[in-house]
């Protein structure tokens, strides 16, 4: 992990021994789901990790880390192969600052070199890959409306 320059590692099952981690680096932080299946592990040192204990469960393990690099949410699960499992949705909000006709946007004509299109391509892909569906619903709202500007770019 470190060779790589990773500051993440997002683990599923099997990562343990029989005496627990083979090869965990000294330093490195290990958060874990309630079967010891799914884990997050970070290796930096400054970072402040904060376990999201409501979404954490016998399934996977969500984690916010915030550092010099910003701030990200993490999330690993882990399915056993012969257990049955249900499907939970997943709701995800998004304040994408892209427009697009996938969430509805009102103004998805877009001037070439706008940084929101470009953004929004981004994104559009990423949820047709990941077989996600934005659930905005048509309004004569505006998800952004300030004395600059108005436009829908939120999913």
């Amino acid at each position: 992990m470190r060779s790589s320059g990773s500051m993440f590692a997002l683990l599923q099952k099997p990562y343990l021994s029989v005496d627990g981690m083979d090869v965990l680096p000294e330093g490195t932080r290990m958060f874990t789901d309630r079967r010891g299946k799914a884990a997050i592990l970070v290796d930096q040192k400054a970072a402040i990790c904060m376990p999201v204990e409501t979404l954490t469960n016998e399934f996977g393990v969500c984690l916010v880390v915030k550092g010099s690099f910003g701030s990200i949410f993490l999330c690993s699960a882990y399915c056993q192969f012969d257990a049955p499992t249900s499907r939970a949705p997943a709701i995800l909000g998004l304040d994408a600052n892209a427009v697009s006709p996938m969430w509805l946007s009102k103004l998805f004509r877009h001037a070439e070199g706008q940084a929101n299109y470009s953004r929004s391509e981004l994104l559009s892909e990423w949820m047709l890959e990941a077989r996600a569906a934005a659930q905005n619903q048509s309004t004569e709202v505006y998800t952004f409306d300030n004395y600059r500007a108005r436009s829908d770019i939120d999913v």
